[in-house]
């Protein structure tokens, strides 16, 4: 039998916590003066995708970490409780990288050379 959402399993717990300590440690920091400036800094976005969070629920095979839904569902929460606007810019990432053609479509149309060269948003660092 599996623990209801309210309790986290050892990895989740462990996982929420290592992003956790990386907000405190790397985002807080920037807090106040992002909100004063209205701008997220760019050099944190590259660090979420060295830390592979934009890609926590994206495949292997596109660069991603293989990791489950709820697995990205923690990373946004642990980042929102210290910016929340760094929350969603994890939350964005998976949903843009879930709405393709190649991931809704059928089995042949995922097959297609665009399928085939297309790359989920979240497995791999922009420019």
């Amino acid at each position: 039998m599996s623990n209801p959402l309210t309790i986290l399993g050892e990895d989740e717990q462990y996982f929420f916590d290592t992003v956790l300590r990386f907000a405190n440690d790397e985002i807080a920091p920037h807090v106040p003066a992002m909100d004063a400036e209205s701008r997220f800094r760019p050099e944190l976005i590259q660090r979420f995708f060295e830390l592979g969070l934009m890609g926590v629920s994206i495949s292997e095979q596109y660069g991603g970490q293989d990791g489950s839904f709820f697995m990205s569902v923690l990373a946004v929460q642990a980042l929102s409780r210290v910016d929340a606007s760094a929350g969603v810019i994890v939350l964005m990432s998976r949903i843009l990288s879930s709405i393709t053609p190649c991931s809704a479509g059928a089995r042949t149309s995922r097959n297609n050379a665009y399928c085939r060269r297309w790359r989920p948003v979240g497995s791999a660092p922009t420019p």
